[in-house]
């Protein structure tokens, strides 16, 4: 069993430090002016040789090619091979870029100057912050646009214009969703955004007691689910001072008594899952563990399986951020019995910006009433046969749907369904994301190995070689090279990715549409933007 060392502060590195220092914290957000207890497994001899080799032999067997890793001919082999091909058609693939990544004075086609538009090839591997747009979306947004043109109020109860009854919209997408995620129809549906979706979470299964008070985090989460946290915390502070019996007790001093980060091993950048549930044992105080589910930095896949029978074996409430994860991973929150998660839709799930949440809340919660399972609730969250009834009488929906606050924007979740449908084009014996990710696993695994053969020691790649611990997501550390200088010159020649200060660019090729030769391009368009930054 690994051995914790408790750090007694949160400060990290100034992010000015050596590039060719490892070290996640250089990437991370910081939070300052916390002293947060922090958990860390003790730094021993880690070899990731063993798994890099086993994700390569398992592409090379896939293969099955006469040709040489770097030959262009066996990307353009494996997208005729590709059973998921025809897939790439259901997008509007993005065939411009702005003007202003554009330095020698191109301008757009159609006559206009600098502030718009450059026609080009794009390469875009940048699902991971916005998926593109379905086809499907334009025609089913006209659809009800026509609808509530012309017959307004009623579009609630009439399904005119093949679309949805919009009093009960949210019930078209909980079939695709629960495949996606692995649940059951009862246990998810979709509302607000994801930040909103983890403050009315918390109010449910974060129930404070004497011995169990802490919330369980990485060390490293996205920004806002930190902010969430600690504002979620500093708004129950009369309770929180209730419980430590002392009424002198600032807000942020409940907020450092009542959070508890896990960090990776000096000299590491990814979690070991040993250290997550080692914790979970080690801390009787923790109440609720709230880890990532794909980490939105590293690209680390957690194991979410081991996490959540930890937490039942310890009667911990078990919640995932899925940001990262959704409509990327393999997915069997019901199966593996966690109690909640919450996730956005505009990343794999291609719902455009902003688009809306969802929410997983196990079964076993479905039919917990207001005293057992408190909670936010409106009329959003009765019973679809009587919301428009003024009776005062209130009968909440079962499971996730009784989470459900206001009415949806009937647009934003045409924007879902459009996405579902294609996802649901994929579908083989009721699965979806296997389906998925089979592409999804022989796309990363070129991008790792290409990378690592053409590249060497111009770069770092921080996101794990086990296929079983990433999704699509390869993070890479540029060594020696300014990131905004290597951003700017990707996007000149169409490529668009993701960076985050000081030196890491996010690559994530996606099996809905991206394609091997895209990935075999963006490897030799980085070599040689980084000899020519040399």
């Amino acid at each position: 069993m690994s051995q914790f060392s408790l750090v007694s502060s949160s400060r990290l590195s100034s992010p000015s430090s050596s590039s060719s220092d490892t070290s996640l914290e250089s990437s991370a957000p910081t939070f300052e002016n916390y002293n947060f207890q922090i958990y860390r497994g003790k730094k021993e001899e880690h070899d990731k040789t063993q798994s890099l080799k086993s994700s390569s032999q398992d592409f090379l067997e896939r293969v099955r090619s006469n040709y040489s890793l770097s030959q262009r001919e066996l990307a353009i082999t494996l997208d005729e091979s590709d059973p998921l091909k025809h897939m790439r058609n259901e997008f509007n693939y993005p065939d411009m870029i702005p003007s202003e990544y554009i330095q020698d004075g191109t301008h757009c086609e159609n006559g206009h100057d600098d502030s718009e538009c450059v026609k080009k090839r794009v390469l875009y591997f940048c699902g991971n912050s916005l998926g593109l747009q379905p086809k499907l979306l334009a025609h089913n947004i006209e659809k009800e646009l026509t609808k509530w043109s012309h017959i307004g109020v009623e579009g609630h109860f009439s399904s005119a214009f093949g679309t949805n009854k919009w009093f009960q919209v949210e019930e078209s997408v909980k079939n695709a969703m629960a495949k996606i995620v692995g649940a059951k129809p009862i246990e998810v549906t979709v509302m607000n955004s994801l930040t909103a979706n983890l403050q009315v979470l918390l109010m449910a299964f974060y129930r404070p007691t004497k011995q169990k008070y802490k919330i369980l985090i990485e060390q490293f989460p996205f920004p806002s689910d930190m902010h969430a946290v600690t504002s979620h915390i500093k708004c129950r502070v009369g309770e929180l001072r209730a419980i430590f019996g002392n009424e002198n007790l600032t807000s942020d001093e409940i907020v450092e008594r009542c959070i508890v980060q896990i960090g990776p091993r000096e000299g590491e950048e990814t979690l070991r899952t040993e250290d997550i549930v080692n914790c979970l044992k080690s801390d009787s105080n923790i109440c609720v563990s709230l880890i990532g589910g794909v980490q939105f930095m590293t690209g680390q896949c957690f194991d979410m399986k081991t996490i959540a029978k930890t937490c039942q074996e310890y009667g911990i409430m078990c919640g995932f951020d899925l940001a990262h994860a959704v409509g990327n991973i393999d997915l069997k929150l019901h199966e593996w019995g966690c109690d909640f998660a919450c996730w956005c839709s505009y990343k794999y799930l291609n719902s455009g910006p902003g688009g809306i949440s969802g929410i997983f809340v196990h079964e076993k919660h479905a039919y917990e009433n207001m005293d057992e399972r408190p909670r936010f609730m409106g009329w959003w969250s009765r019973d679809a046969q009587t919301r428009f009834s003024l009776s005062s009488k209130f009968n909440p929906q079962p499971g996730a749907a009784g989470f459900q606050m206001s009415n949806p924007c009937i647009l934003s979740m045409t924007a879902i369904l459009s996405s579902l449908k294609v996802f649901e084009m994929v579908e083989e014996n009721g699965e979806i994301m296997s389906v998925l990710r089979r592409k999804s696993v022989l796309l990363t695994t070129y991008l790792e190995l290409l990378l690592r053969q053409e590249l060497g020691d111009k770069i770092h790649i921080i996101t794990p070689s086990d296929s079983n611990m990433r999704g699509c997501q390869l993070s890479i550390r540029v060594i020696g090279k300014n990131l905004h200088q290597v951003d700017t010159a990707l996007k000149k020649r169409g490529i668009i990715i993701d960076t985050r200060e000081p030196d890491i660019i996010r690559v994530s090729p996606v099996p809905l549409y991206n394609q091997f030769i895209e990935v075999f391009d963006f490897v030799s368009y980085l070599k040689e933007i980084l000899n020519e930054l040399e």
